[in-house]
């Protein structure tokens, strides 16, 4: 595969998941219009939707970046290896394919545009 496959492939990956985790947000804010008495659990539930908007914000300005083949993305995907490497098996196996491609010779030739440049 080339560079720019292995870019367009991680720029899905990370479209379907910043999507997905959208979604999950936007379902759990329509479904629950505070009707628990509970309050702790309605803490609980506004984090856990806070995190799925910040998280899915963070993957959708990452794929932003990497369409556009932006150095300040590569740093950014990279970051965001953080938050699905817990998620074994296949998280882990991401963040994985994630770095191995960000450090290697031809992604750094597709962002920062030459190889001679130290890094």
């Amino acid at each position: 595969m080339t560079p720019q496959d292995h870019n367009k492939t991680i720029v899905i990956i990370y479209s379907v998941l910043g999507f997905l985790l959208a979604g999950a947000a936007i379902v759990w804010l329509i479904r629950d219009i505070r009707r628990h008495q509970d309050w702790a659990l309605a803490i609980y539930k506004d984090a856990l939707m806070i995190a799925s908007a910040v998280i899915s914000t963070c993957l959708l300005t990452t794929v932003y970046g990497m369409v556009r083949r932006k150095l300040w993305a590569r740093i950014l995907a990279l970051i965001t290896t953080i938050f699905y490497v817990w998620l074994f098996p296949l998280g882990t196996i991401l963040a994985v394919y994630l770095w191995w491609f960000m450090h290697s010779e031809g992604a750094k030739h597709l962002y920062y545009g030459s190889v001679d440049r130290d890094l």
